[in-house]
């Protein structure tokens, strides 16, 4: 590794992160547990919209972070978040893949939302496209942390 003080700077950064999307899983829990088997009314599908991109900023900051301190570059295009997603995806000279296809597949779901919901469209929500995002979240979250924690080395 390069730069192991830049690495450590990332993966504390990272960690932080990473504390901060566990509360907002534990929020959203909050919000599909008094669902009880129901599809939510509009207020709570906005509520849950608004968690799934905020999950998606958050995983996508964690990305912005490696990209700037590890490879000292972030896409700058029009289509940069997908531009980063699939850099983070890819091993570079300075550092291996940082997360595999499959949970690239994952995150490409969320920021397909993030998109809608971000472009205006929260009006047309529909739960049979968000209930599976949204029930996902914990099992996209662990995968994330346990290949972020391949990738440092270290238990995140």
């Amino acid at each position: 590794m390069e730069n192991s003080a830049a690495w450590d700077e990332v993966r504390e950064q990272v960690e932080v992160g990473l504390a901060e999307l566990r509360d907002l899983l534990t929020l959203q829990r909050s919000f599909l547990a008094d669902l009880h088997g129901q599809e939510p009314d509009s207020t709570r599908m906005l509520a849950l919209s608004a968690t799934l991109h905020f999950f998606y900023n958050g995983v996508e900051n964690l990305f912005k972070r490696i990209a700037r301190k590890i490879d000292r570059a972030i896409p700058k295009s029009e289509a940069w978040p997908l531009e980063l997603l699939t850099a983070i995806a890819a091993s570079t000279p300075k550092r291996p893949a940082v997360i595999s296809g499959e949970l690239k597949a994952a995150l490409l779901n969320y920021l397909s939302f993030r998109h809608f919901v971000w472009s205006g469209y929260s009006h047309r929500l529909k739960w049979e496209r968000m209930a599976p995002l949204a029930f996902g979240c914990d099992a996209t979250f662990d995968r994330l942390v346990a290949e972020l924690s391949t990738f440092f080395g270290a238990n995140l």
